[in-house]
């Protein structure tokens, strides 16, 4: 699963079983906008978030700093585009000129 804001620009269903076939929780490496995860390992998710400190008094902590988890999507990360928005620019026409590309 992805956020809304991510296109994607290369990647394939191989890549996807390869993903799958890991057995464990995955995002990509600081604040998570792309994930792979079964049942129990949201539910394990849940569970840590519920019951670990979210903040350190100064800034939130990421997910994967939250769920320990060093970045498994790092691969495919480069080949989507999460779009951000810059200088008032929505994040939609980001997307479409990405794609356009």
């Amino acid at each position: 699963m992805c956020d809304y804001d991510v296109l994607n620009k290369g990647f394939k269903p191989e890549q996807a079983d390869n993903t799958e076939n890991d057995e464990t929780l995955q995002i990509n490496a600081g604040s998570a906008y792309i994930f792979y995860a079964t049942k129990e390992h949201l539910a394990n998710a849940i569970r840590k978030i519920v019951n670990s400190d979210l903040c350190d008094n100064k800034s939130f902590f990421t997910e994967d700093k939250i769920l320990q988890i060093k970045g498994g999507l790092k691969p495919i990360c480069k080949l989507l585009v999460h779009a951000k928005s810059k200088n008032g620019v929505p994040r939609s026409a980001i997307m479409q000129a990405s794609y356009e590309k």
